[in-house]
């Protein structure tokens, strides 16, 4: 049971309880209209409230399962609105990942343009290696298609 229906549970029980019990209504000396739960403590007229009649059979069940319906609800609204914020998060994150990627092939075709095609580059193994002129054309291209389609 989660903490907002206990809430509402021990609330609506104390309501139930403040309904049931007797109230009285009387005229102060100023004129005003006092409601309460014990009578006045001098001899002034007083007029006892009887409490309303108990709900009719099955009227009961009736508003507790509207009750526990429109908490079910309530609970599946929350874990929707925390999924689409944690879908937000994600997108946010890829977005973040994405320009980091954008920014460093922009770096890497802006340094490869400014050196010798003979220059040594790190290769995936850890060694180095002088890239062909083709491998080179060909890396280029893939970083500007990479661009092209990725970079906006």
């Amino acid at each position: 049971m989660s903490k907002f229906s206990l809430v509402l549970l021990v609330a609506l029980l104390t309501l139930t309880g403040l309904a049931m019990a007797e109230s009285y209504r009387w005229v102060d000396d100023e004129g005003n209209v006092n409601y309460s739960q014990r009578p006045p403590a001098d001899s002034r007229p007083v007029e006892t409230i009887k409490p309303p009649p108990p709900p009719p059979p099955g009227e009961a069940e009736k508003a507790r399962a509207d009750l526990e319906g429109r908490l079910e609800a309530s609970e599946a609204a929350g874990k929707a609105l925390q999924g689409s914020a944690e879908k937000a998060e994600e997108e946010r994150q890829l977005a973040a990942a994405n320009k980091q990627n954008c920014e460093n092939t922009r770096k890497n075709i802006a340094t490869m343009k400014s050196r010798p095609q003979n220059t040594l580059y790190n290769t995936a193994s850890g060694g180095y290696k002088r890239l062909t002129s083709e491998e080179w054309e060909a890396k280029m291209a893939k970083s500007e298609k990479f661009l092209k389609d990725y970079c906006q």
